[in-house]
């Protein structure tokens, strides 16, 4: 996400290209981020409007659950092999632990989807504080230094589509811990066990 060059006068920011910066044919500073970003966001728009029409019946918390990580994880994969770049090509950039945390928790949130109501919760609730993790990433570049308008439209779009991303995540937090895996919430064990009785 951010890094600062030690050996030089300048800044290095995850939204500059890890490869060829001192070419005069490459984009201005934000410009590619703000491209992939933006692409990112329609791409998975379409693509989860596709899959929610595919359901037969309302997908339960824990087909949200599986969604919402899919989404986390291809949100933050590209921008988490941007920051890797960046980090081999000289400059450590904290988008590698930033984005590497939602990577790392939505796939193990996607994992444990499957699992029991407990586990789900737990899942529910990883995601969204690694969310909150990058947009802190996002607001500290922006408080740090002054830096050119295009980039900080980046950095304002990317605070709050994860802030976004980190807010859902919390609803459907709520969501698994109230209602189950199965959307029931239980209730239909508690009249099965009356009906025995």
């Amino acid at each position: 996400m951010f890094k600062k060059s030690i050996n030089t006068s300048y800044i290095t920011y995850t939204g500059t290209p890890a490869f060829n910066r001192s070419s005069e044919y490459r984009m201005s500073t934000g410009v590619p981020a703000l491209i992939i970003l933006y692409g990112m966001i329609l791409f998975l728009g379409v693509t989860t409007v596709w899959r929610i029409r595919t359901y037969t019946s309302p997908p339960t918390p824990a087909d949200k659950l599986r969604m919402y990580c899919t989404l986390s994880f291809a949100l933050a994969f590209p921008f988490w092999v941007w920051a890797l770049l960046n980090t081999i090509t000289g400059d450590f950039d904290l988008g590698i632990i930033s984005m590497g945390l939602v990577l790392l928790t939505s796939g193990t949130g996607f994992c444990i989807s499957c699992c029991g109501p407990g586990c789900q919760w737990m899942g529910s609730l990883l995601a969204p504080v690694a969310c909150l993790i990058v947009a802190a990433n996002y607001a500290f570049a922006l408080a740090l230094v002054s830096l050119p308008t295009i980039f900080v439209v980046y950095l304002v779009s990317g605070l709050v589509v994860w802030l976004l991303a980190a807010l859902t995540g919390l609803i459907l937090h709520r969501q698994v811990a109230v209602t189950g895996s199965d959307g029931s919430g239980g209730y239909d064990k508690v009249e099965s066990n009356e009906e025995v009785a």
